[in-house]
């Protein structure tokens, strides 16, 4: 299916859509009515082909003229079972396999709820030949770790399993398709391990009840009250889960999972005719064990709140309007593409004017979009959301009214058409030039995700050319009837989420509209983009060294101006390029009496350049690929980009100007305060957020440098303290970047030399920073240091720290990393499997690089409160063994191979190579450890994880933090 958002990508964000998990699609239902326009209605039907669906047709091809990719071969066994298998050496000697079925918790009964879900949990819990706790075992003695290689998801409309293989041995192959075809027909289900596995899911259950997921319930209850999808959220209602029988399991296993419903993917480095015969062999005996019920009755668009909304403490503000009508129901055609593509691009349109709007100052909002998605063959959502804060929604909603009307009455210009274009063709040219080096991962993801959306997955050269001969039709005429026809004889609807309660908001709601309306409209001025002021930074600077480090493919080089820049050379992401400047001393040269400096300086891209405002820099590189990230880490500032070889020399122009020029407009700073005023007051409403702002500083005996610090100290910085904590590093502060890619050495050489390279000299080495390096470890804590949190009362979390070490010692810390990764498996097994106490039991191991002697092991696990206390002497029990020498050799295997084989895969990852090269002058030490992890690796023995348990995970060197409700 052509589209931005390719496959599976598309998929998850219409999914999280409906859960509500993004602040600003919240939607409200209103008091506008426009026009009805026949002529629009008329050229959005003018080609609509009716789809048949997966019931009636093997594929989606079969109705379209679209070519799906020559690539993959699809094939359906004489059960019904469909399949699709996809050579691919990215990387090499790795495979992913996908299976999909046809199920979700739409197909629940009312004492169903959540089984759907449950039934995905119990796929990994014991078969017919597999012993309970033992498919997990099994797959990490072929490397595969649990949530990193291992997953699953259950939606609406389907469940996938999920397996990431990073080896393509025989034995991997011959388990990996093995357990696949024992969830499919074979799982033992049994009383006890449902009655464990309880506590796993209530524990997800907790974590997924956040404002977030209240409000997208709330809002999808009230837009669309007859809609099945909005009485059956995949997770279930906490009675089901607690009570449900396991036959009842065992029902809804057996009438769906079913190979007619199945669909088996297969995208590796592999042999397509070879893996089809043991797919054929392996599946072709699967017969349905009842009838197919069939597919729900999805219910009705109709009766849905014309305005309601939802308050929650802890909750941003988001205010929106919304359509609702019934779905196209199209195949997936060329037609289709196009009328898609039309309404994309008035959606994007208006969707930056409201972005331009936020960046005023005073501006009500601080963010806004349109969309439109069909959702769950249900209903045709189309939107205008805004987030705000709690008492600007008014205000908001009234500016929403006056843009809708103004892109419905008056459409685009067409220099803002350009602009849509420019994007959309980039895209497609740069996923066509980089089809041949597609990870297999993300190539599986994306066959499942298309065939989700019954749509034709097609060879990104196809897809290009497909939008090329589409691209003349983009006229501002036909962005307007298109944009038109999502709203056009509707009445929408209003919702909102606030943190305050509202008193006769549907009254409020329709004055807020009425304001708008009561003024006109006027049509958007034609703003054409400048030229780009930054090209000319002064003579090229001279190179005055060069070497190259022959094992690793590395060529250093050194300015005359004692810039320097590390370039690797690779093939493993064809015509993409990865840029990384380093300068400055980060959070070891941000002042401690300023906490959240950190946190402006990553925003200062906001505030554009001095020539140019962050706006106009949207159309100035509309359809380039370039773009910059900026990073505060512990040693430096970093400006961190993607680009192409093509665009290199702008994106080396982007990020030297964003050095030496940055622009520290007002509209920045106020777009950041707007965003931190409504990130901070939802971290309280979780256990999750109040460690996330808290501990980091705990574990660092109260550095106020780390975590997160109170609002107002966070609101009061500005960008004249930027400007001066960044004063030294941007003037004469080392420079060294890092190039990984399909970059020419010599090109690359000579577009830093013309910038950076053309800046006054820099320093040749960085201030010590001795104060600041200086950070310690808290003093055990016997009894744990009570934190609390407003949000539910069913939600805690219990922390456990234990100070280890620096990264100096590279053995040390690979046996730490082990031990860690040990730690895990028991948490898993003990906690998790045996204990059904929790969810995703967490563990971090950290080895500072600028703080000496720094550095930890961490356990945290969400938990309901009435666990917190007895999980305590749980965690040193577990200690306790560890250092006992209770391992076995199976643990430190299962431990230790998907950490190697991880690391092998890592070398063909442009990423992994670009965390070595950036610093390869400044820290040859890490090159020198790289060379030496596996084999670091595989020298460690259950002696030394014993010593190493001994030494470290130690009772009375624990610091622990219990996160309790505030009325527990």
């Amino acid at each position: 299916m052509l589209s931005l958002a390719r496959g599976v990508e598309g998929r998850i964000a219409a999914v999280s859509q409906a859960l509500g998990q993004v602040v600003a699609a919240i939607v409200f239902a209103a008091i506008v009515s426009f026009p009805a326009g026949s002529q629009t209605q008329a050229f959005l039907d003018a080609a609509a082909t009716p789809r048949k669906g997966e019931r009636t047709l093997d594929w989606p091809s079969q109705e379209s003229d679209l070519t799906p990719d020559p690539n993959v071969r699809y094939g359906r066994l004489a059960n019904g079972m469909r399949y699709a298998i996809r050579s691919n050496a990215t990387p090499t000697k790795t495979v992913s396999i996908r299976m999909r079925f046809n199920v979700g918790s739409l197909m629940e009964a009312d004492d169903q709820q959540g089984l759907a879900h449950f039934l995905e949990h119990m796929a990994f819990n014991g078969s017919e030949n597999v012993p309970e706790g033992e498919m997990t075992r099994l797959l990490q003695r072929h490397g595969l770790s649990f949530g990193a290689h291992t997953n699953a998801y259950t939606g609406f409309d389907e469940t996938v399993y999920k397996l990431d293989a990073p080896n393509v041995e025989e034995a991997t192959l011959r388990t990996t398709f093995s357990l696949m075809r024992e969830l499919a027909s074979k799982l033992a289900i049994t009383p006890d391990a449902v009655d464990r596995e309880r506590g796993v899911i209530l524990s997800e259950e907790r974590a997924r009840n956040t404002p977030a997921y209240r409000a997208a319930d709330a809002r999808w209850r009230a837009l669309l009250p007859h809609a099945l999808f909005s009485k059956r959220s995949p997770i279930g209602i906490v009675d089901v889960i607690r009570n449900a029988p396991a036959q009842r399991l065992r029902d809804f296993y057996e009438s769906y999972y079913r190979p007619e419903r199945a669909f088996f993917v297969v995208v590796g480095d592999l042999d397509i005719d070879a893996t089809e015969v043991r797919i054929r062999e392996m599946f072709a005996d699967w017969k349905p064990a009842r009838p197919d019920p069939g597919d729900p009755d999805l219910g009705s668009i109709a009766g849905g709140a014309e305005a309601a909304y939802f308050h929650d403490p802890h909750s941003p503000t988001a205010v929106s309007v919304t359509t609702l009508r019934e779905p196209v129901r199209e195949a997936n055609t060329s037609a289709s593409v196009q009328r898609s593509l039309l309404r994309r691009i008035g959606n994007a349109i208006v969707s930056r004017r409201l972005e331009t709007l936020a960046r005023a100052p005073g501006a009500p909002l601080h963010g806004g979009q349109a969309s439109g998605a069909e959702m769950l063959d249900t209903v045709d959502v189309s939107a205008v959301d805004l987030a705000s804060q709690p008492g600007d929604w008014e205000r908001a909603l009234t500016i929403a009214e006056q843009e809708l009307r103004r892109a419905v009455e008056h459409g685009f210009t067409q220099a803002e058409i350009s602009e849509e274009i420019a994007r959309n063709r980039t895209f497609f040219r740069t996923a066509a030039v980089q089809a041949s080096t597609r990870s297999s991962s993300g190539l599986a993801d994306e066959i499942v995700g298309e065939f989700s959306n019954w749509g034709v997955d097609m060879a990104p050269g196809d897809e290009l050319a497909a939008f090329e001969r589409i691209a003349p039709s983009m006229t501002p005429d036909a962005v307007h009837q298109a944009f038109r026809a999502q709203w056009d004889g509707l009445s929408p609807h209003v919702f909102l989420s606030s943190s305050q309660e509202i008193d006769n908001f549907r009254q409020r709601a329709r004055n807020a509209i009425d304001a708008g309306r009561r003024h006109g409209t006027a049509v958007a001025a034609e703003a054409a983009a400048p030229g780009f002021a930054y090209t000319d930074f002064g003579p090229s600077g001279a190179v005055v060294e060069r070497s190259v480090i022959e094992d690793l493919g590395i060529t250093t080089i050194r300015f005359a101006n004692n810039v320097r820049l590390n370039i690797k050379p690779t093939k493993f992401a064809a015509d993409s390029v990865l840029v990384s400047v380093r300068f400055g001393g980060g959070i070891l040269e941000l002042p401690a009496d300023k906490p959240g400096l950190g946190f402006l300086v990553g925003a200062t891209t906001g505030g554009g350049l001095q020539a140019h405002s962050s706006e106009e820099l949207q159309r100035i590189l509309a359809g380039r690929n370039v773009g910059v990230r900026v990073g505060v880490v512990p040693n430096a500032f970093s400006f961190d980009g993607r680009t192409t070889p093509e665009d290199l020399e702008l994106q080396l122009q982007l990020m030297t100007a964003y050095l030496v020029a940055p622009g520290y407009r007002d509209e920045g700073l106020v777009q950041f305060r707007q965003g931190i005023r409504s990130e901070t007051r939802t971290l309280d409403g979780t256990p999750n957020g109040v460690a996330q702002r808290d501990v980091p500083r705990l574990v660092r005996s109260g550095d106020r440098r780390y975590g997160i610090p109170p609002e107002e100290e966070t609101l009061a910085r500005n960008f004249d303290e930027v400007r001066q904590a960044l004063l030294r590093a941007s003037r004469s502060g080392g420079i060294e970047i890092g190039m990984v890619g399909d970059v020419d050495i010599a090109r690359a050489t000579e577009l830093v030399a013309k910038t950076f390279g053309a800046l006054p000299v820099r320093s040749a080495s960085e201030p010590p920073f001795d104060e600041a390096r200086s950070i310690s470890f808290p003093a055990a804590t016997p009894s744990p240091v009570v934190l609390n949190h407003s949000g539910e009362a069913n939600r805690a979390m219990a922390l456990v720290f234990w100070p280890t070490l620096d990264d100096s010692d590279a053995q040390a810390m690979r046996t730490l990393e082990l031990l860690r990764s040990v730690l895990s498996l028991k948490l898993i097994e003990r906690v998790r499997e045996t204990d059904g106490a929790t969810y995703a039991p967490s563990t971090e191991a950290l080895f500072a690089h600028a703080n000496p002697g720094y550095g930890y092991i961490g356990i945290s696990l969400d938990l309901a409160p009435v666990d917190v206390d007895r999980f305590f002497p749980v965690l040193d029990e577990i200690a306790a063994d560890l250092a006992g020498g209770q391992i076995s050799e199976d643990e430190l295997a299962r431990a230790r191979r998907p950490i190697v084989d991880q690391f092998r895969n890592d070398q063909e990852s442009n990423a992994y190579w670009l965390s070595l090269v950036t610093t390869a002058q400044s820290d040859q030490v890490a090159l020198s450890r790289h060379r030496r992890t596996a084999t670091d690796y595989q020298a460690v023995a259950v002696r030394d994880l014993a010593a190493a348990a001994q030494r470290y995970l130690r009772q009375d060197r624990a610091y622990r933090i219990a996160i309790y409700p505030a009325k527990h």
